[in-house]
Order: structure tokens, then sequence, then C-alpha cells
């Protein structure tokens, strides 16, 4: 990004499928707070166009602009999730859930539609806390078990 941001280059600008990439390599090792750190970025970047578009409603947005906007979706927040699986950290799972908390703000809002939690999302968030070993994480993991339960049903 930080290249593309020097030299303009499109040929070179990152999209959806590079972060995916590279979300993708991190959550296989393991690296939760690297990835969660581009995710805010990302997001940071979408509120920023969101903002702006808002603001300048009446104007319109040159389409260089509007192209370089990444937009956060589904599998990056599920790349992410993983990473917090795969991290085997103390804290993993209280942050997987608050993501998965985050992506459903995010949907009802508007904010972000795209991003409504799925099955991966929670099996995800289930894992993390199947992992944590604790009475309270089995009892969460059973939690959205029935969540995912009531979502098949629903279609």
């Amino acid at each position: 990004k930080e290249r593309y941001q020097q030299t303009k280059d499109e040929s070179i600008r990152p999209d959806d499928v590079t972060y995916g990439t590279v979300l993708h390599a991190l959550a296989q090792a393991g690296m939760a707070q690297e990835a969660e750190s581009i995710l805010d970025s990302l997001e940071d970047d979408y509120n920023a166009f969101i903002d702006q578009s808002e603001s300048d409603e009446q104007s319109l947005m040159s389409e260089s602009v509007v192209e370089s906007v990444v937009v956060p979706g589904l599998t990056i927040y599920n790349s992410v999730l993983n990473a917090w699986a795969n991290s085997f950290q103390r804290n993993a799972a209280e942050r997987s859930e608050s993501l998965l908390n985050r992506m459903k703000v995010l949907h009802q809002t508007g904010r972000n539609s795209g991003v409504d939690p799925d099955m991966i999302s929670l099996s995800t968030v289930m894992k993390c806390h199947s992992q944590s070993k604790s009475k309270e994480g089995t009892e969460r993991a059973e939690e959205l078990l029935n969540q995912a339960i009531a979502m098949y049903h629903q279609g």
C-alpha cells in the first residue's frame, strides 16, 4: 500500500484480492494482531471514504478515488477471525468475539452491509472459545452453535 501511495502506479495498487491473500497468510501463521491491524487500516480508509462521500453528496467523486477504496468484505473479516483461531493466544476468544460483534453492528447499521456473520464466522469464533479450555468458553461455543443452527433453519 505504501509503495502505491508513493508512486500512484496503478499496476501495484492493492485490491481486495491482495489484502485477502496477505490476510490468509497471516491467518495460517496465527499472526492475529498483524491481521487485525491491516483490517483496522482498511476500515479506517473505508470509513473515511464513506464519511467523505456522505458530506460531498452533491459532488461526484472521481472514479480513481472510488476504485482505490477497498471495501473490507466478509472474507477479509473471516480471515482475521481465522488468524485469532490459529494464534492460540489467551485472549483469542475475546478478540474474535469482539470482531464478530463489530461485524454484526456494521451489518445492522448498514455501515458495511456485506459483513453479516455467516456459518464460517460463527464456527471460527466457536473454535476460539473451544481452545480457551474454560467452562465459559465451552458455554459460549454452545450458544454460538445454537445461533448457527437457527441461521441454518432460517435459510
